[in-house]
């Protein structure tokens, strides 16, 4: 009866909570389970921001689990909602997204020109997240594309701004493993350039 009662939109923002928990632990059926009901709960335009992030978490869902054709269908769907309802964030991640597939895929250009976008809205909102996300989509595009100078530009960037959050966390291991658990490719693709520029000392660093 509560459920009932309940907002449709922070029914909604809570089930969608759940639904990452659920993908960060593992349980893809249930957290696609979760996202479905985001997207019931929001589709008689219930707080429309909420279901562009749903269809947002939904492609990364997909992604991770290797079916990079319905990722690619909710990312799509998500960056146009995102980008009608002018939703920078959601708009820029999914963009940023869509270019790792477009990595994976060896689609370089096509990947430079989704992440070159959400790098300057990231830059313009000030989001860091968006940034390091999109200067290490960018600098993967770039060192594919034999544009070495421009990639390590992007990656050094990313460092920096990852390096400088990392300061201001606490001091105790728990905090600074947690921050930098999905942070770490950032680095290995540095080292990886250097080793390429036949560097390895250098890549040492990272």
């Amino acid at each position: 009866e509560k459920q009932k009662d309940a907002d449709p939109a922070d029914l909604g923002s809570s089930t969608m909570n759940v639904g990452l928990d659920y993908q960060n632990l593992g349980n893809y059926t249930k957290a696609a389970a979760s996202y479905d009901r985001v997207l019931d709960l929001t589709a008689a335009g219930n707080s429309p921001p909420l279901h562009a992030m749903a269809l947002y978490n939904y492609g990364e869902l997909f992604r991770r689990q290797g079916q990079n054709a319905r990722a690619k269908e909710k990312l799509a769907n998500s960056l146009a909602e995102a980008e009608k309802l002018r939703d920078r964030s959601t708009a820029a991640h999914s963009r940023i997204t869509l270019g790792e597939i477009a990595v994976d895929e060896g689609r370089f250009a096509d990947a430079l020109k989704l992440g070159e976008p959400a790098l300057e809205c990231g830059r313009q909102t000030g989001e860091v997240r968006a940034i390091t996300r999109a200067d290490e989509l960018v600098g993967s595009a770039l060192h594919s594309l034999g544009r070495d100078q421009e990639a390590e530009a992007a990656f050094q960037e990313a460092i920096r701004l990852t390096e400088e959050l990392r300061f201001q966390l606490p001091g105790d291991q728990r905090s600074n493993a947690n921050f930098m658990n999905d942070r770490t490719s950032i680095y290995q693709r540095m080292a990886e350039l250097e080793i390429g520029r036949g560097r390895p000392e250098a890549a040492l660093a990272y």
